[in-house]
């Protein structure tokens, strides 16, 4: 693995940039390109490899350490916390309905094809096993909300990804999967 820092991704997903540092030196090893990629945010690290997966203009983009080049993974798909699963295989990840109402979706990294997961607004998903996601359930916003119509309930539900069925997980009053230690990488 590459011993880097994915650096500066904007708390404004839409004016974001951000940048892949080197631990070492503190150098740039990658810098998304100028142009359509100008707003590259929403940046995750595959669990297996050196592979950088974000979001841009375009869609979903892959950069390999080392590389100069960028891949397009899937177009139009403008993601929001992504997360990819121990095993490389998924990449679970937050998305806008036309009401700007969140979902999580799983992104098969081999078929490329997305999955939805619950119809309720969910969001901050995290894949805790290759097959077991957790997230965040959302509400409807009773005041007023900075990030849209909906904000977090403080309930986890687990996500099965192969009986694709979701349960209730005995904690409240969580608003960031981070509160529960849990760790992507």
């Amino acid at each position: 693995m590459v011993d880097t820092f994915v650096g500066n991704q904007g708390q404004a997903p839409e004016t974001g940039q951000f940048l892949v540092l080197r631990s070492a030196d503190n150098t740039v090893a990658f810098l998304p390109p100028a142009g359509v990629s100008s707003n590259a945010t929403m940046a995750t690290w595959a669990r297996r490899s050196d592979r950088l997966y974000y979001r841009d203009a375009i869609g979903v983009r892959t950069w390999d350490a080392g590389s100069t080049s960028v891949g397009t993974l899937v177009t139009a798909l403008h993601w929001y916390d992504p997360a990819v699963s121990a095993d490389d295989r998924d990449i679970a990840y937050t998305e806008f309905d036309t009401q700007f109402v969140p979902h999580v979706k799983i992104l098969d990294l081999q078929s490329n094809h997305v999955s939805p997961t619950a119809s309720a607004p969910r969001s901050h998903p995290i894949l805790v096993t290759a097959a077991t996601l957790w997230y965040l359930e959302e509400q409807p916003c009773q005041s007023e909300c900075l990030a849209g119509p909906s904000q977090s309930s403080g309930r986890v539900f687990a996500y099965t990804l192969t009986s694709k069925s979701e349960t209730s997980l005995p904690f409240t009053d969580v608003h960031n999967l981070s509160q529960l230690a849990v760790a992507s990488r």
